[in-house]
């Protein structure tokens, strides 16, 4: 016993870095061990659908889509419904230019170039819808953040891709969407 008294295995800087070693290893486990995520479910389609903006938007893309004859005015004059014919007279500028794309369409004969214009045209289409989902799938997002944040969730899946488990917060998005 005397000799391990007079010889100790680890000197007084080991036996320190030792100890703070293990006090930390077991507050390492301690946390490890209390953190739990908390899973948060959404059915994403049904928030997007619900945004405040998303008819609007979704109605001027279907009508876009579609051949358009005519100037802008007269395009919007031959609209019965007041919601679309209101959306209309926003975009009169993006009628002009879809309606050009068709009027070029119906002139030209040579069919490389009407496929050409074609092109052109769902090109634009599509340039057009990310430039006005941007702004809404942007807010989706927000609000499903703070949401999360309020919440205190660490993860949020799709609410198709989880069979069983998992808060629903869907509801909770749409709300706050609702105050953005």
């Amino acid at each position: 016993m005397t000799y391990f008294i007079s010889n100790p295995p680890l000197s007084l800087k080991k036996w320190i870095w030792l100890s703070m070693a293990v006090v930390a290893f077991v507050a390492f486990a301690e946390t490890a061990a209390g953190a739990v995520d908390v899973v948060g479910v959404v059915d994403s389609q049904k928030i997007l659908f619900k945004h405040p903006r998303f008819d609007e938007t979704a109605r001027l893309l279907l009508f876009l889509s579609r051949p358009l004859e005519g100037s802008p005015a007269r395009i919007i004059a031959g609209i019965t419904d007041p919601k679309t014919k209101s959306l209309l007279s926003k975009s009169e500028d993006l009628l002009k230019v879809f309606s050009d794309f068709d009027r070029r369409l119906s002139d030209e004969k040579d069919p490389a170039k009407k496929n050409e214009i074609v092109q052109a045209r769902q090109l634009r289409l599509n340039q057009e819808e990310g430039r006005l989902m941007t702004p809404i799938l942007r807010e989706c997002r927000q609000a499903l953040e703070a949401v999360m944040r309020l919440k205190k969730m660490t993860v949020i899946l799709e609410l198709g891709s989880v069979y069983l488990g998992g808060a629903d917060i869907t509801n909770d998005v749409i709300r706050r969407l609702e105050t953005l």
